[in-house]
């Protein structure tokens, strides 16, 4: 069997998207070395391409069109049907032709919670993600409240949509070395003192308002014995306005913008915070907040969507439009050290919990049922069918 995975949106800007792939690139050659694997990326040459899966005998590499068209309706479709038995996409698979396909969609918060979305971006996925979902041979997630939204929404057959949770990966673990976490703060240009931690994209979804706003209710509360907010996120360009709004409200504000932070030194970041804080309105799985755990960072989170499933009880969890609530959360974390530390052990024991073995055997399982009915989706923990 030849299995082809749509690696076209691989870039720096790592997102949960781009995350869950690539993991899933650098571990199914190995989880199913009966399978060929056909790796369809920008550029094949490139170094993101080749430091996909290293050492591994069954990937080739080939390139694919970069725009909609060339990707979605031809040529791509019709080649993909000769090279490979299924295609694994993210949200929209081919339109016209093209083999049988898995196709991941980590959420479809654009059809609950319309206003944080681009307009133009939002009718292009209310027009192009339900149909791709229903021809799909079988539509995976990463949480049980996505797979309940598509099942319901978008009235895929609840036997042909299944979900794993997203995982952590190795490179996250808390750091205690000081050296280490001096350096990292010396290439952030964060100042001395604790810190606040939020990572993530600048995006309206995130709550960042009710974030600074919660922020600013602990300075007036603490005085100078408050942390300052430390803001990771690269700029992207689909929400550059928002990002700009955000430095300019938050400049000269006890607010430190750290840009995309290296992965080099994201696990000194989340190490180093006082807290960690996720106030977001919707997620599809909210990584960070799994991330932030690994590394033993005490967990401020939202209720929203997905958020709870990845926490557990883990984290403090809060409305996220109780801007007061947000700030008496971190409170209790900055100034009491029994949760703090028990927020600690929680999350390093959650975030063990969360590989991406799951995922990947979920992924192979799924490989095999479409491209032949052979056997049925292997039963894992935390997926209904």
């Amino acid at each position: 069997m030849r299995v082809g995975l749509d690696l076209h949106g691989l870039s720096d800007l790592m997102q949960g998207s781009r995350t869950y792939i690539a993991n899933l690139a650098a571990r199914l050659p190995f989880a199913a070395p009966d399978i060929d694997f056909v790796y369809y990326v920008a550029d094949p040459q490139g170094p993101t391409a080749r430091a996909l899966a290293p050492g591994a005998s069954n990937v080739v590499l080939r390139p694919i069109p970069p725009g909609r068209f060339g990707r979605l309706i031809r040529p791509f479709p019709a080649r993909a049907a000769g090279e490979v038995d299924v295609l694994h996409c993210q949200y929209v698979g081919p339109l016209v032709g093209g083999p049988p396909t898995v196709l991941t969609v980590h959420d479809i918060l654009h059809e609950t919670l319309p206003q944080y979305f681009p307009k133009g971006l939002g009718s292009l996925m209310r027009l192009l993600y339900p149909g791709s979902a229903r021809r799909a041979g079988m539509v995976l997630t990463v949480s049980d409240f996505s797979r309940r939204e598509i099942v319901s929404r978008y009235r895929v057959p609840g036997d042909r949509v299944a979900f794993a949770p997203n995982g952590v990966g190795e490179g996250f673990f808390p750091v205690t070395d000081p050296g280490r976490l001096a350096a990292m703060r010396g290439r952030l240009g964060l100042p001395e003192g604790r810190y606040l931690l939020y990572v993530g994209r600048i995006e309206p979804r995130k709550n960042l308002p009710g974030l600074v706003a919660a922020h600013q209710v602990l300075r007036r509360k603490m005085g100078p014995a408050a942390p300052f907010l430390v803001l990771a996120g690269g700029r992207d360009r689909l929400f550059a306005a928002f990002h700009e709004a955000m430095r300019r409200g938050g400049s000269g504000e006890g607010i430190v913008f750290a840009g995309s932070v290296p992965q080099e030194d994201l696990s000194a970041l989340y190490s180093g915070a006082a807290a960690f804080a996720y106030p977001s309105f919707g997620e599809g799985f909210g990584l960070p907040v799994a991330e932030a755990m690994a590394c033993g960072a005490p967990v401020v989170a939202s209720t929203a969507a997905a958020v709870p499933e990845v926490a557990g009880d883990a984290a403090l969890l809060v409305d996220p439009s109780d801007v007061d609530g947000l700030a008496a959360a971190l409170e209790r974390v900055l100034t009491d050290a029994d949760v703090a530390a028990a927020l600690r052990r929680k999350g390093l024991a959650r975030a063990r919990e969360l590989t991406w073995d799951a995922a990947v055997a979920l992924a192979v399982a799924a490989y095999r049922r479409v491209a032949g009915g052979i056997g049925a989706v292997t039963p894992l923990p935390g997926i209904r069918e």
